[in-house]
C-alpha cells in the first residue's frame, strides 16, 4: 500500500495533535475560530487535572498516529510504533512525577 491516502492523512493530523496537546494543552480547550458562537467559552486557567489528562492523551494520539503511519501489514514496519510508545511510556511517567513530586507506585 503506497503513502498518501486516507490513513497517512488521518496519522499525520493525530501526530500534530497529540504533539501540540503535549506541549500546549491550553490550546484544546479555546477558541476555535469560525465555531465561536457554537462552542462555550473555556473555563482558564485549566485545571491541573485537567492539563495533566490533555498531556497524558497527546502522547496516545501521537501513539496511534505512528501506529496509523506505519503499520501497513508487514511486521517490520513496527519500529516507529514501538518508539511512539516509548515517547508515550516517558510522557505518562514525566506526567505523573511532575504532578505528584514523588514516585508514587500506583496499581
Amino acid at each position: 500500500m503506497p503513502h498518501g491516502d486516507f490513513s497517512d492523512i488521518a496519522a499525520l493530523s493525530l501526530i500534530g495533535s497529540g504533539i501540540q496537546q503535549m506541549l500546549y494543552p491550553f490550546n484544546h480547550l479555546g477558541q476555535v475560530g469560525f465555531l465561536q458562537s457554537v462552542v462555550p467559552k473555556p473555563t482558564l486557567p485549566m485545571s491541573a487535572d485537567a492539563e495533566l489528562m490533555c498531556q497524558f492523551l497527546g502522547g496516545l494520539l501521537l501513539m496511534i498516529g505512528c501506529t496509523l503511519f506505519t503499520v501497513r501489514w508487514n511486521t517490520i514496519n513496527g519500529k516507529l510504533s514501538g518508539l511512539a510508545l516509548i515517547v508515550a511510556a516517558a510522557n505518562g511517567v514525566y506526567r505523573t512525577y511532575f504532578y505528584d513530586k514523588v514516585v508514587v507506585p500506583r496499581p
